[in-house]
Order: C-alpha cells, then sequence, then structure tokens
C-alpha cells in the first residue's frame, strides 16, 4: 500500500491502517490509548481524592467538631468583652492567638468544602455564606475598627443546626409577603410623617415641646417609629396635647394603623411560615416512620418465608387458590342469579301481556278475525283434520315452555 518512506510520512494514519502504520515504522508496540493513559490515571485520581475530601469534611463526627470550636468561638469573644480581661494585654494576645487558630481551622473546612463541591458550591447558599464569613474575617483582621463585626462567625451555627436552618429557609420562603408588607407600611410612615410636619411643626423653636419632634420629616419619621414601638409615646402626645388639643385623633390613628394592624400582619405571616414548617416536619416524620414500619413487615415477612417448611409453604398456595376458587363460585352465582331474575320479568311481562290481549295480534291484512261478508263466506274453508292438527301443534309448543319454565325456577330454588 504505501510504495516509500515519503508516502508512510504523508499518509494519515487513520484506524483502518493503523496495524500497518505501526510494522512499518518499526513501532510494535504503540497504542491509541496509551497516550491517554496517564490523564485517565490523574482524572481518576484527582476524582478519588475529591470523593475522599468530601467523605472526611461531611462526617458527622467532623462536623460537631467544627460546630463545637464556633460555639467556643462565640464565648471567647463575648469573655473578651469583661474589664478585667479587656485591660489585660497578655489574656488578650492569648485569645487573639486562639481566635487566629480558630479562624485557620474554619478557612481550612470551607477549603475541603470547595475541593469536594467545585463550582456547585455556589449553588448551596448556606456554603456561600460560611465561605464569605471567612473571607470577611481574614479581609478584616487587619483593621482595629472591624474586629467587632468577627462575632458574626456565630451565625454560622445556623448552618449546622437543622432547625435554624429550616426556620431561615421558611422566613425567606415568605419574604416576597413580607416585602408588601414593609412596602405598605413604608407608605404610611411617609404619609403620617409628612401630615404630622405640617400640623406640629416649629413646636421645638417656640419651647413648646422637649424635643424636635416634628420639625422636618426625618425627625417625623424617627418619631413616628418610636410611636409604633408603643415607647412612651404617651410623653409626646401630653406635649403635643397642652398646645393642641385634638392632637390625639391623629395619634390614635396612626398607632392603631401600625402597630396593631400592620405589626401583628407582619407576626400574622412569621407564624403562618412557622406552621407551614412544623406542618411539612409532621408529614417527613410520619413518611419516616411509615417507611419503617413497611421495611419492618418486608423484614418480617421475608423472614417468615425464609423460616416456614416446605410442606407449609404449600399449604398456603392450596389455601390461596382455594380464596381464589371461592371468588369465582361467589362471581358465578352473582351472575346466574341476574340471569334468572331477567328471565322471570320477561315470563311476568309476558303473561300479563297475555293477560291484557287474549288474542293473537293483528296482522297487516287485517282485524282478526276477520269480518265476514260475501267474498269470504264465498272463500273454501279449511279442512277439519287440518285445523285439529294447528290446534295440537300449538299447545305442545305451550306445553314445552311451560316445562322450560317450571325447570328453571326449581334450578332457582335449587340454587
Amino acid at each position: 500500500m504505501y510504495d516509500s518512506d515519503d508516502d508512510i510520512k504523508s499518509a494519515r494514519p487513520v484506524r483502518a491502517n493503523t496495524t500497518r502504520f505501526r510494522r512499518l515504522n518499526g513501532n510494535v508496540n504503540y497504542h491509541p490509548a496509551s497516550a491517554w493513559s496517564p490523564w485517565r490515571t490523574t482524572i481518576k485520581a484527582i476524582k478519588n481524592a475529591r470523593l475522599f475530601t468530601g467523605k472526611i469534611i461531611n462526617d458527622h463526627r467532623v462536623q460537631n467538631f467544627v460546630l463545637f470550636l464556633i460555639l467556643i468561638n462565640a464565648g471567647m469573644m463575648g469573655v473578651a468583652t469583661f474589664p478585667p480581661i479587656k485591660n489585660d494585654p497578655d489574656v488578650i494576645a492569648k485569645l487573639e492567638l486562639v481566635d487566629k487558630v480558630f479562624l485557620v481551622i474554619f478557612t481550612i473546612e470551607s477549603f475541603m468544602q470547595l475541593i469536594y463541591h467545585g463550582y456547585t458550591l455556589f449553588k448551596d447558599g448556606f456554603l456561600v455564606f460560611d465561605v464569605l464569613i471567612v473571607v470577611t474575617s481574614w479581609a478584616l483582621e487587619g483593621a482595629q475598627v472591624f474586629r467587632a463585626f468577627r462575632i458574626f462567625r456565630a451565625m454560622r451555627l445556623i448552618t449546622r443546626i437543622e432547625t435554624l436552618k429550616n426556620l431561615v429557609l421558611a422566613l425567606f420562603a415568605v419574604f416576597p409577603k413580607m416585602t408588601a408588607i414593609f412596602m405598605l407600611l413604608l407608605l404610611i410612615y411617609y404619609i403620617f410623617a409628612v401630615m404630622f410636619t405640617q400640623l406640629f411643626k416649629g413646636m421645638y423653636e417656640k419651647e413648646l415641646v422637649q424635643q424636635p419632634y416634628f420639625d422636618t420629616v426625618y425627625f417625623s419619621m424617627f418619631t413616628l417609629f418610636q410611636m409604633m414601638t408603643l415607647d412612651e409615646w404617651a410623653d409626646i402626645l401630653f406635649q403635643i396635647q397642652q398646645s393642641y388639643s385634638w392632637a390625639w385623633a391623629p395619634f390614635a390613628l396612626f398607632i392603631v394603623i401600625t402597630a396593631f394592624v400592620v405589626v401583628n400582619l407582619i407576626i400574622a405571616v412569621i407564624c403562618d411560615a412557622l406552621q407551614i414548617l412544623g406542618h411539612n416536619e409532621g408529614l417527613e416524620g410520619i413518611s419516616a416512620e411509615v417507611d419503617m414500619s413497611q421495611d419492618q413487615l418486608d423484614d418480617d415477612m421475608i423472614h417468615a418465608a425464609n423460616n416456614t417448611s416446605p410442606t407449609e409453604r404449600r399449604l398456603g398456595e392450596l389455601q390461596t387458590q382455594l380464596n381464589d376458587m371461592v371468588l369465582v363460585q361467589d362471581q358465578m352465582r352473582k351472575t346466574i342469579g341476574v340471569l334468572i331474575t331477567q328471565l322471570k320479568e320477561n315470563a311476568s311481562r309476558e303473561a300479563k301481556y297475555m293477560s291484557i290481549n287474549p288474542s293473537p295480534p293483528q296482522s297487516t291484512l287485517g282485524a282478526w278475525p276477520p269480518p265476514l261478508n260475501s267474498s269470504s263466506m264465498s272463500q273454501p274453508m279449511g279442512l277439519p283434520g287440518e285445523e285439529v292438527s294447528r290446534s295440537r301443534t300449538t299447545e305442545k309448543r305451550t306445553s314445552d315452555g311451560d316445562s322450560s319454565r317450571d325447570n328453571l325456577f326449581e334450578s332457582n330454588n335449587t340454587l
């Protein structure tokens, strides 16, 4: 096929002539997939290492240890605020060293999660939250002002405790409803802030009140927020009411709308979310119990089937066949009963018809008996023998029908 070495070099080594190409080049041990074997081995090793990392970091013992470290770290941050410890530089330095050790451990844990999950880690909000807390802690490590925000590491407890995680998910599920309620509340705030500013503006300059409660829109919104929380709103009303006796009306209207309606509406939405969460947990518990009971029942049946002797299994099969035969017999009995009922109805209907119309039905040729006229009288009559034979045939048919009907009735009584 190849005439020279140039033809061999210029030829394309397709799959059909791979053997001849290897033979002519002298590379007998060459294999097309041998070049990819190191890459496959490397990829398989990386995959096994990733799975092993995930098995370690997602083990319940490791997760419980990380949870314990989070609790210890949060407690240390709280203890560091006490004056005896805060004023001791040696203790503070030791606490800072232990805090950095905890941060390194949290970083290693987040890095192992990143190795196991890969880019899919960013699809899990709780894992992204953990990574964000660790990165923020390292970013704010040198800034003294932001060191107080290290306490946010304690929020990682949300990602470790299943109940807190479900609660956060339930709150996020009702977030659209909460957004609508907050927009309504903001609109109410703005309307009453503008109205109170227009009504009670300038009272602080006249020294009629102790604070500029409603001199600007910003002061008005802050004062309205204090009134919504029912924090000393009566003192503000008494100061305003000394100059405006009717001031109780807008105050009462705002408190009723905000404190008693909107805020309770927010609480109702949150309670609804918690109720849905509890209902889902109850359904999960019930389904788990049903699955466990079903598995236990299956295991018991398998165990019983394995422990039974061949004779008992044969008796069980015969009992099953006997039950099937009984069911078939009941079905046949019902079918026969329906057929007999239909026959009785047909017989009673025929007897009733015969009692009403004893004569044969009228034919299309005329009434029965035909009227006597000259033409009919002139026609020859049948022979007497023919009439007698015809009547005997009719009586025989009637007796045969009665005997068959009696046989059906006797079979019905027998059943």
